[in-house]
């Protein structure tokens, strides 16, 4: 019926732990890989944008096991803001979730303020493009409001 083939070399049976694709398959369910962890936990401070954007990104590859981990990451801040200038949104949505950044400044001198992001109710998951993009940028004005 199916002709599948097994490099046995590659094959694990009987085990009570396997490592695969970054992660511990065991009989207590998924884990963590701890060299992974510990990888993340040797990433210098950030003190840009792009680091940290790809921080975030690293350690978004483990937000099923942080709870509330759009809650710690919300707060990342690299500059105190200036009310004084004047602040931009970006926002961008996907099937399943939203995202937004607070920035201020121009060009090289734009620096994040703030990062939001959320996952979509399954109502808001059969939502258009267009829509789940509007709701975006409704749902960022309403998180950024204190600050524009």
């Amino acid at each position: 019926m199916f002709k599948l083939h097994t490099n046995r070399e590659k094959c694990h049976v009987a085990c009570y732990r396997v490592k695969y694709l970054g992660h511990w398959i065991t009989a207590n369910g998924i884990e963590v890989d701890q060299e992974k962890v510990s990888s993340i936990q040797k990433i210098p401070v950030t003190t840009n944008v792009k680091e940290v954007q790809s921080f975030l990104q690293t350690c978004s590859w483990f937000r099923r096991y942080v709870p509330n981990f759009a809650n710690i990451t919300r707060p990342l801040m690299l500059k105190q803001p200036d009310g004084s200038k004047p602040f931009r949104i970006r926002t961008d949505t996907s099937s399943y979730a939203l995202g937004a950044v607070l920035t201020q400044g121009e060009g090289p001198e734009e620096h994040v303020i703030e990062y939001a992001s959320r996952l979509l109710i399954p109502a808001e998951q059969n939502y258009s493009t267009t829509e789940r993009e509007a709701l975006a940028v409704v749902w960022a004005l309403e998180k950024f409001r204190g600050y524009v």
